[in-house]
């Protein structure tokens, strides 16, 4: 499923889309930086992010 109309895919974070990167730093409530080194470190999926800023 495609996700638009500014609603952030509930599996994935897009940062090259900014409604995505405003969504995903208020829900998990760490900085841009933050968002950034997670995906970074381990790939896009809401899951592992969580996992690496250990708030599964």
């Amino acid at each position: 499923m495609e996700y638009s109309d500014n609603i952030p895919d509930p599996n994935t974070i897009n940062l090259d889309r900014d409604y995505e990167l405003l969504h995903w730093t208020s829900e998990l409530k760490v900085t841009n930086d933050e968002l950034r080194e997670a995906v970074a470190a381990v790939g896009n999926s809401i899951e592992a992010v969580k996992v690496y800023l250990d708030r599964a």
